[in-house]
């Protein structure tokens, strides 16, 4: 991009011509020894251009018409974000964090000269349009090489709805599935938006889901170990008693130490039938065992709790794994199918 700051008219190259033919000596900083700068850009982007991240790079070219071994400096101007010029003495210049929106950058050369500073006086201009998620940069994208899972992870401090995003690559595109928040005792396939809160994280993979659906995990899985298969490790899913609980109980005197202890063995998971045999002349532990120590009465006592939610979101797509190419890039777009985090893949 390119634009000269002075027109100089054919009777001054005329004049100056028969001069120079008189005087071989003379030279035009002789004739016309005052700065004349001109201005440049150099840029992947045209004027116009639409960029879908939120950061831009441009290359700053100032020249001196009167003696090009001269170096000059710089002004630039970034409208609507600037409220004056701003002096630059690089010549390379990167715009981050752009919001959303329509942008001109200005530029002009600018050297001092005696005591006075000379700029360009027509100064170069750029737009372009910066067109990218409001969920730009909130959200991380890791991708397992093996091709079978992909994580998003909320690094922001907000919380970031992904309902209706997509996953596309040039070779791929796959709606992020919705998920069931609350996995009740019945099993209930209840679909609810996807709203990652902060530090929390959706792990998409291939294949189908242990329950037949996409879910949360929450603190009362263990008691489900043995009737379903996880692909991931369940050991964390476990809302154990503690020790002022389990003084309580024994408060109350319904509850003998051996029942205690049993409780305490089994509290997080279902005690099977030759383990209650241990316990079957006592009614009260029978009971309690009967109303507590299983998913139904895990999630009963502990769905209120603000800690009862995984913040992990599981998601499944039945498919053998994610067709990604090397040198495909993996772009994750929002309901209005604008970008909010890519990955390249090498």
């Amino acid at each position: 991009m390119k634009k000269t700051a002075y027109i100089l008219s054919p009777i001054f190259y005329i004049l100056f011509t028969i001069c120079y033919i008189l005087s071989p000596t003379l030279t035009f900083a002789t004739v016309f020894p005052v700065p004349v700068l001109e201005t440049y850009i150099e840029s992947s982007i045209t004027n116009g251009s639409v960029i879908e991240t939120d950061s831009v790079s441009f290359k700053f070219i100032g020249k001196n018409l009167t003696n090009a071994k001269d170096k000059v400096s710089f002004e630039y101007y970034l409208f609507p974000i600037d409220k004056k010029w701003n002096k630059f003495s690089g010549s390379s210049k990167t715009f981050n964090k752009l919001n959303r929106g329509n942008y001109t950058l200005v530029v002009r050369a600018m050297k001092k000269y005696n005591k006075n500073t000379i700029y360009d006086r027509t100064p170069i201009s750029i737009t372009f349009q910066i067109k990218t998620s409001d969920d730009y940069g909130k959200i991380k994208l890791s991708y397992n090489s093996t091709g079978k899972q992909i994580t998003l992870s909320n690094s922001s401090k907000f919380s970031v709805n992904i309902s209706d995003w997509k996953i596309k690559s040039w070779a791929s595109d796959f709606a992020i599935p919705k998920i069931t928040k609350y996995v009740d005792p019945a099993f209930s396939s209840i679909e609810t938006e996807t709203i990652l809160g902060i530090g929390e994280k959706i792990i998409i993979k291939t294949g189908r889901s242990p329950l037949g659906f996409n879910f949360r995990p929450n603190k009362c899985f263990s008691f489900l170990s043995k009737s379903y298969k996880f692909d991931f490790s369940i050991s964390g899913y476990c809302n154990k008693l503690s020790p002022d609980e389990l003084f309580n109980m024994k408060r109350t005197g319904y509850f003998t130490d051996k029942c205690l202890d049993f409780i305490k063995s089994f509290s997080c998971k279902t005690p099977d039938i030759k383990a209650l045999k241990k316990i079957e002349t006592d009614a009260s532990c029978v009971n309690y065992v009967s109303n507590n120590l299983n998913y139904k009465g895990c999630y009963s006592k502990n769905i209120s709790k603000s800690d009862f939610l995984s913040k992990d979101w599981r998601a499944y797509i039945n498919i053998e794994r994610f067709y990604f190419s090397r040198y495909d890039v993996i772009r994750i777009l929002d309901s209005n199918g604008l970008l909010v985090v890519e990955k390249k893949i090498y």
